[in-house]
């Protein structure tokens, strides 16, 4: 007999991660029933928002980051199976991939928010803040493929430039020619 929640997918790990999909999302709704989070905490940045406040604010963003990994772990698990490559070595695979877009839906929900949405001077959004920061962090969940790329990205041109700077010997081109 197959097993009980059978109908929710073939494979454990799709019924697992669509579980997870739902506990986050229950999750997400459950926290956005607290009175911590409201336009003012969520406009704050992580530096100046402390104590039960932060915590709140952070489980819901992370909430959100789960969700927007497990959706994207849903998807690529349902190609699999319809293609029927699924291979259950690679499992483990996707709860790397969830732990990977919670991470980056967490940092581009915070990275992005404050260094180009928030305005430091007037200390708001240019958005709401509601629904900037747990849609970059549902966006950077989803799309950490996307995340890990422009970190990569951007630490190969520091890497080269560093490097360039260190190969020239500290010597402008054309410099020493007379």
């Amino acid at each position: 007999t197959p097993p009980l929640f059978y109908a929710l997918g073939p494979l454990p790990i799709g019924r697992q991660m669509l579980g997870l999909a739902i506990l986050s999302l229950f999750m997400l709704l459950g926290i956005a029933l607290s009175e911590e989070v409201n336009a003012v905490n969520m406009s704050k940045t992580m530096l100046t928002l402390t104590g039960y406040s932060l915590l709140i604010k952070e489980a819901y963003l992370f909430s959100a980051a789960s969700l927007g990994s497990c959706f994207q772990n849903l998807q690529r698990i349902n190609v699999v199976i319809s293609d029927g490559t699924y291979d259950p070595k690679f499992q483990s695979t996707y709860w790397t991939r969830w732990a990977m877009g919670v991470i980056s839906g967490i940092i581009v929900s915070q990275l992005i928010y404050v260094f180009i949405l928030h305005t430091p001077t007037t200390g708001t959004a240019a958005g709401p803040a509601t629904i900037g920061q747990p849609l970059l962090a549902l966006l950077g969940g989803y799309s950490v493929d996307l995340v890990q790329g422009v970190l990569r990205h951007t630490i190969d041109t520091l890497s080269s430039f560093f490097r360039g700077s260190r190969e020239g010997g500290g010597r402008r081109p054309g410099a020493g020619r007379g």
